[in-house]
């Protein structure tokens, strides 16, 4: 949705109709035989070249007309368009409202059993809700002979809760979906409306974890699976609508019948319109300012995240808005100068000029340039909202708006129907889970309304509904149960505040000393120590029976050579030895090392540059479980945090093997990248990605795609081992995934502000082992024992689940 200012302007609006009927004229050789009326066709060829005095357009909102016509109009690039229009298509004005800022505007959805449409109109001081009458709109046709009806559309009392919708699809269950932009008294939000008197709402979704979203734009439901997706940009805060985001703009799934909500995509500047193929195995995004582009991308079958982005399309006019699809597959967006309408391989094909064209399957939300539905008997219903925008200091000016509803015939392609919801959430009682342990049903907090304590920091505060004192499990899925299993326990087990950060990175188990070593930090001395697990057990054995649930077994510091300062990642061990990446400090530079785990504790540094130049500060580290070369990531917190010089070499993921001394990257374009895992046969692998520091020492920092805490899953190159296909695995919402770790079932553990995170290997959020501090990381001591690092304290917690066994010579 692009909202203009809301400025004193004149608003012109009217309602137009357009009739295709009849089948497409044959083709050769791909030129056109015959030309329908009200089309013209204009061969790419004929403007390849414009020459030196040519008259060029110097912005994308001076439309591309070549040969003057009057629109509206049907501008055919390509024979494969009349496959759509047919033979016979004809425009008509249907309706007409001056009354409202922004009468027909978007969420049109089709009520078949009424035989009505519904739509929205924007004004930002009320709700413009219409609805129209198909039945009145095809006698008016009947017995006219203009171009130009006018059938008065009815404006609906909608409750509160649904404030300026913006996205609408369905029916679902005989309700409307809309997806609601929100105020700033309002949360933005996923609502049902049903279509019949009293018009009443139900609030499906108004939060991700506590908190808002920022201005939700457009939805759809899946084909297949029934859930809805949705848009979430933050137009809204840009244009003085809505609060500061909160959350980065990203694409979220959310299954209104377990209330699971997740994200599928991120890494946007302004995600907008959103639409799949009829099989659902494709969706395509629409990002604007100030990309202006459609991607495309790959469904995965389980997880439902989007994979393999790629650009579509780039709409040489104006801004693409909304997008469907018809049966055929082709691809429609509206635009500065209609609906730019492309086959599945991206080849532009027409434009209808000056109205929004679509064939979605019973709904179509666009906006700005237009909305517009297809309803199951071939009507195409229209809002075109012909506004010239322009972004300018982060605000939006309509210089005109011209709004118009259009109807079409259509004897081409058939639409596409949306699936029912799929539920597979089960439900736990409380008494039925461990002790220690809370079952927090997604449903329960999916609606905290417009009077809700919202969370408005993902650092400082934490989602704990029930209140529960800390350490506990805190379950959303049952099957977090397969993982803490029926008795676990959750303790601390040492701690020591003397430091400023005594438990902090580098967890390393040594099973032969059943020993496991870790490292805090403190920017003037290294901090290093370990600590006897049989101690612990020892400990932790005395204190049953007793109220005591917390322990302080001593770590031991051990002094480690002056070329190891700074270590912040750690893994192995590799024979006897831990295999630590430091950060550097001043000129003494990042480095790998190895560490004897015994005294004297010697270090050996394997590698300290990159073709002679010093990494920025090396993060975490993992050996590859197959090839058992060294991959770790490298940032420019050391920089950031004014502990190293400014950083000579981008964020990367880099790839070393100690035995030929080759060194390569393997992944970039990370703000900055973290903690990395590969799952247990080294075909996958998690790399968390954040933009944290950045913001906190950069306050000037403030992209639209701040707040980002992603952990992001590669695909591994059998042969170069390069990470490929990159996708969004899950998005933390609280505090910075750090850590990450993977347990023998390919579930994905990854430290952040409130504890420890546990997805499924699909990016099913499981539970949560909260602490209410910050774990920067984590590791297994042998199976069933999971020891978190959180920072002053130590706590170890007794499971099910069974370290992933990783083992290296």
């Amino acid at each position: 949705m692009h909202i203009p200012s809301f400025l004193a302007k004149s608003v012109f609006v009217t309602i137009v109709i357009v009739k295709i009927v009849g089948v497409a004229a044959q083709t050769s050789g791909g030129s056109i035989i015959s030309t329908p009326g009200q089309s013209v066709t204009v061969d790419p060829r004929s403007f390849a070249v414009l020459g030196p005095n040519g008259r060029f357009r110097n912005s994308s909102t001076e439309v591309f007309n070549l040969t003057l016509t009057e629109p509206p109009f049907f501008q055919i690039f390509d024979s494969g368009f009349l496959n759509i229009i047919g033979s016979n298509p004809t425009f008509n004005i249907v309706s007409t409202n001056t009354s409202v800022l922004s009468f027909a505007r978007e969420a049109p959805v089709y009520v078949p059993e009424t035989d009505e449409l519904f739509f929205t109109g924007f004004d930002p001081t009320q709700n413009v809700v219409s609805k129209i009458s198909l039945a009145d709109i095809e006698t008016a046709l009947r017995g006219s002979n203009t171009t130009t009806v006018n059938v008065p559309a009815t404006p609906l009392s909608l409750p509160p809760s649904v404030q300026i919708a913006n996205g609408g699809t369905g029916p679902y269950r005989s309700s409307i979906v809309f997806a609601t932009f929100g105020t700033q008294n309002s949360p933005a939000s996923v609502v049902l409306v049903n279509p019949r008197p009293p018009y009443n709402a139900t609030v499906l979704l108004d939060n991700f974890f506590g908190r808002q979203f920022s201005s939700i734009n457009d939805i759809k439901i899946h084909p297949t699976s029934g859930a809805l997706f949705f848009t979430d940009p933050s137009i809204g805060n840009l244009v003085g609508l809505r609060p500061p985001p909160v959350l980065t703009n990203q694409v979220y799934r959310f299954d209104p019948a377990t209330g699971a909500v997740r994200v599928v995509a991120t890494d946007f500047q302004q995600p907008n319109g959103i639409a799949f193929s009829q099989d659902g195995k494709t969706a395509y995004v629409y990002i604007d300012i100030p990309l202006l582009h459609v991607y495309k991308y790959d469904v995965d079958q389980r997880s439902q995240v989007f994979l393999n982005r790629r650009v579509f399309a780039y709409a040489d006019t104006g801004i693409p808005d909304g997008i469907n699809l018809d049966a055929a597959g082709n691809v429609y967006s509206g635009c500065g100068d209609g609906v730019n309408v492309w086959s599945p391989d991206g080849v532009l094909l027409g434009i209808p000029d000056g109205i929004n064209l679509d064939a979605a399957g019973n709904v179509y939300s666009g906006c700005g340039d237009g909305v517009n539905v297809w309803s199951p008997d071939g009507v195409l219903l229209e809002f075109i909202s012909a506004a010239r925008l322009v972004y300018n200091n982060s605000a939006l000016d309509s210089c005109q708006t011209l709004s118009l509803l259009c109807i079409m015939r259509l004897t081409g392609p058939g639409f596409i129907n949306a699936g029912s919801f799929i539920s597979s959430l089960g439900v736990l009682a409380q008494n039925s889970v461990p002790s220690g342990s809370v079952f927090i049903d997604p449903r329960s907090f999916t609606v905290l309304g417009a009077t809700g304590n919202f969370r408005n920091s993902s650092s400082t505060q934490f989602f704990n509904p029930t209140a529960f004192e800390p350490p506990f499990f805190q379950i959303f899925d049952p099957a977090f149960l397969n993982i803490i299993g029926p008795n676990p326990t959750f303790n601390v087990i040492s701690s020591n505040d003397t430091v400023p950060l005594f438990a902090h990175e580098a967890p390393v188990y040594v099973q032969e000393t059943d020993e496991l070593f870790f490292v805090g930090f403190d920017p003037t001395q290294n901090v290093v120590n370990k600590i006897n697990m049989t101690a612990v057990e020892r400990a932790l054995q005395e204190a049953e029976g007793t109220n005591v649930t917390a322990v302080n077994v001593p770590a031991t510091p051990i002094n480690v050579p002056p070329s190891v300062h700074q270590i912040n990642g750690g893994t192995g061990p590799i024979g006897s030895s831990l295999l630590f990446v430091t950060n550097g400090m001043g000129l003494l530079p990042p480095s790998v090392v190895l560490v004897n785990s015994r005294p004297p504790f010697n270090a050996t540094v394997l590698l300290d540059n990159f073709f002679g130049r010093q990494f920025n500060s090396l993060d975490d580290v993992k050996v590859h479980p197959t090839s058992r070369a060294i991959f770790f990531t490298d940032v420019s917190f050391g920089s950031i945090l004014q502990i190293r010089p400014p950083p000579l070499l981008p964020n990367q993921v880099y790839r070393f093997d100690m035995a030929t001394g080759v060194v390569r990257v393997v992944a970039t374009d990370f703000q900055e990248c973290n903690g990395i895992a590969f799952s247990h046969d080294g075909t996958v692998v998690y790399v968390y990605a954040h933009d944290r520091y950045r913001r906190l020492h950069w306050p000037q920092y403030h992209g639209p795609n701040k707040n980002r805490y992603n952990v992001y899953k590669f695909d591994v190159d059998p042969k170069s081992q390069v990470f490929t296909n990159r996708r969004v695995f899950a998005y933390a919402d609280t505090g910075i995934p750090d850590g990450i770790e993977l347990d023998a079932a390919g579930n994905v553990y990854a430290g952040c502000g409130d504890g420890v995170n546990v997805w499924s290997s699909e990016g099913v959020l499981l539970g949560k082992f909260f602490t209410g501090v910050t774990v920067a990381n984590m590791a297994f001591a042998g199976d069933g024992r999971l020891v978190l690092l959180g920072g002053a304290n130590v706590y170890l917690a007794k499971i099910a689940a069974k370290a992933s066994k990783l083992a290296f010579a």
